[in-house]
């Protein structure tokens, strides 16, 4: 009987010597491959795979076939190939499922791991703003600091970078009337307000419409000139 040790490096090199114990099993009893199938439940198909060294059956029908072959040992190399460590915890579990090995000892290990990969995205992303925002304010920096010829105070009250930049105002500019020319589309209005707040009033505001009796009060007067 061959001795297992689960230290084996890779599920290849089980499913070797697995195939290789189990041809050997197979040939002492003599029995047939379609009747070993129908004996254990399993297509013969499924046989096929494992004396080609392709898959390791379930630890249930291993059990099923280490009875029907009195070879024990067979289900000492399936449990030891399906064996895998866990990527989250590093718990050692036995995997009882068909298809691709799996990564993970349960559900609660693979959705911390599938949030830890969420989370970790969005630290990247985080990571990419700040520093596109950390480019963004050395390039307004440098620019002010050119505009300024280095002495550290903005002389331009009206400068478009001015509500971004880190260059504090004058105080000759802070005293600076702060006049701003605005035109009103479709009203024919156009002069200077002097501040802000006027300029978004003065735009927000509808051009006002003559009431009734004043249309009626300016007919009455005479002709200029």
């Amino acid at each position: 009987m061959t001795t297992y040790s689960f230290e084996t490096p890779t599920p290849a090199a089980w499913r070797d010597r697995f195939r290789a114990d189990l041809s050997v099993a197979i040939k002492r009893k003599r029995v047939q491959h379609r009747a070993l199938a129908r004996t254990i439940r399993v297509r013969p198909g499924t046989v096929h795979d494992w004396l080609s060294g392709r898959t390791l059956p379930l630890p249930e029908v291993a059990a099923r076939l280490a009875d029907e072959l009195d070879a024990p040992h067979l289900v000492v190399a399936v449990i030891a190939g399906r064996t895998i460590t866990c990527e989250l915890c590093g718990k050692a579990s036995v995997a009882a499922n068909k298809g691709a090995p799996k990564l993970y000892c349960g559900i609660r290990c693979k959705t911390a791991a599938s949030d830890r990969r969420a989370r970790g995205a969005t630290v990247i992303d985080s990571h990419l703003t700040r520093h596109r925002l950390k480019e963004h304010q050395d390039a307004v920096t440098a620019m002010c600091s050119e505009c300024t010829l280095g002495e550290s105070l903005c002389q331009q009250w009206q400068c478009p970078l001015r509500a971004v930049s880190p260059i504090p105002l004058s105080i000759a500019a802070r005293r600076e009337p702060r006049g701003a020319s605005f035109f009103l589309p479709g009203s024919g209005v156009f002069g200077t307000a002097w501040s802000h707040a006027f300029c978004r009033t003065a735009r927000a505001r509808p051009p006002k419409t003559p009431s009734r009796k004043t249309r009626f009060s300016r007919s009455l007067l005479p002709p200029a000139g």
